[in-house]
């Protein structure tokens, strides 16, 4: 929905409500997806879940990859089973709450349907991060305890002279 300046257009409150009353609507008759009552989700996940979006609102959606998959997590995940065509083996509850695993490469297709639809879309790249810690555990002196003692009270003896 290209707007005149040539952004993308946000929809009318009118039309968020419509969307989110649709939502609701496939969460609550789910196509055969289980989907656990969201008071019963782990207290963790949804804090971090809201941690990770920075408290944003409803309108936020949050994608994980590492590279090899890409998930959505919670209410994300719902809303995926709302928008997308999702396979019965991409749906999972186990954990007590839904969780959306899906192809990385679709993660642009996912991306711009969810941004026609006006929601603001944060993607984390779970592989870069871990490559970074890779990298900076790498970097990182080790440090020998003994020699460390000794160059202290090295530096200590030559202090009190």
């Amino acid at each position: 929905m290209p707007s005149k300046n040539g952004g993308v257009a946000r929809p009318s409150s009118e039309a968020r409500g419509k969307r989110m009353s649709r939502v609701r609507e496939i969460a609550g008759s789910s196509g055969g997806f289980p989907i656990p009552d969201p008071q019963s989700w782990p207290a963790e996940i949804r804090a971090w879940l809201r941690d990770i979006k920075h408290g944003a609102d409803s309108g936020s959606v949050a994608i994980f990859h590492d590279g090899q998959n890409a998930r959505v997590y919670c209410e994300d995940a719902v809303l995926a089973l709302a928008l997308f065509n999702v396979n019965p083996s991409q749906w999972d509850v186990e954990s007590g709450f839904p969780v959306f695993t899906f192809d990385p490469a679709r993660i642009d297709a996912y991306r711009q349907q969810l941004a026609a639809y006006g929601f603001q879309v944060q993607i984390f790249d779970l592989a870069s991060d871990v490559q970074e810690s890779r990298q900076t555990r790498a970097r990182a002196e080790v440090v020998d305890i003994t020699t460390a003692r000794a160059r202290l009270e090295q530096k200590a003896k030559g202090a009190i002279l």
